[in-house]
């Protein structure tokens, strides 16, 4: 669907954990927290904390909105 973007995103962002990556990924696929905890089988308090982690790696400013940086990206 997104030819090269994990690459893209290694290159653009190369301190993201592998969690960190599956939710950026998920976040563009336009899934849910709920969604993305149940394909990963975890609490959707999980995912929350995950977001919160990956908002930190990517030096998102509080005005920054997660799900617009990553579906702009």
């Amino acid at each position: 669907m997104y030819p090269r973007y994990i690459n893209s995103l290694r290159i653009t962002h190369p301190d993201l954990t592998e969690a960190g990556e599956r939710l950026f990924l998920f976040i563009k696929l336009s899934l849910t927290n709920k969604e993305a905890a149940a394909i990963l089988g975890i609490s959707t308090e999980t995912i929350k904390k995950t977001r919160t982690r990956l908002r930190k790696r990517l030096n998102l400013s509080e005005e920054m909105n997660l799900d617009e940086y990553v579906k702009q990206f």
